[in-house]
């Protein structure tokens, strides 16, 4: 879905995913990876590829999306999934964009008894979300 538009920016993209059966609300779940991607695409900033990870761990299947991005102060990550949130809002302006979208995908994943939360150093960003493997 996103192939031409990383193509267009030179964006690489580097995906490593374990293959585990996994019962989703798959529009929902296909929702949060769009809004993360386009994310990781419309703030890239860097040489490094995208990061798609899939993986099983313990009792909950992880996926998370990492790349350089445009700086997240440490003040900042925790209001990131508010909603209508923006960490630069006259910039936001000019990309588009509700503020709603991590919100959304943060109320999909909690709908599937999940945790979404992101991990960075500033100017490198790791949004995960983890959804539970049924037994």
């Amino acid at each position: 879905m996103f192939r031409w538009l990383l193509n267009k920016q030179d964006i690489r993209c580097v995906i490593q995913a374990d293959s585990r059966y996994v019962e989703i609300n798959t529009f929902g779940i296909y929702q949060v990876i769009s809004n993360l991607m386009d994310n990781a695409i419309r703030y890239y900033k860097g040489k490094n590829p995208v990061t798609i990870k899939g993986e099983c761990l313990n009792h909950v299947y992880k996926v998370s999306i990492t790349g350089e991005g445009k700086h997240i102060p440490q003040s900042e990550q925790e209001k990131i999934f508010d909603r209508f949130y923006r960490i630069d809002n006259s910039r936001s302006r000019k990309q588009g964009g509700s503020g709603l979208g991590l919100a959304i995908s943060k109320e999909i994943i909690e709908r599937h008894n999940g945790k979404v939360d992101l991990i960075s150093d500033g100017d490198n960003h790791t949004f995960w979300f983890t959804i539970p493997i049924k037994k």
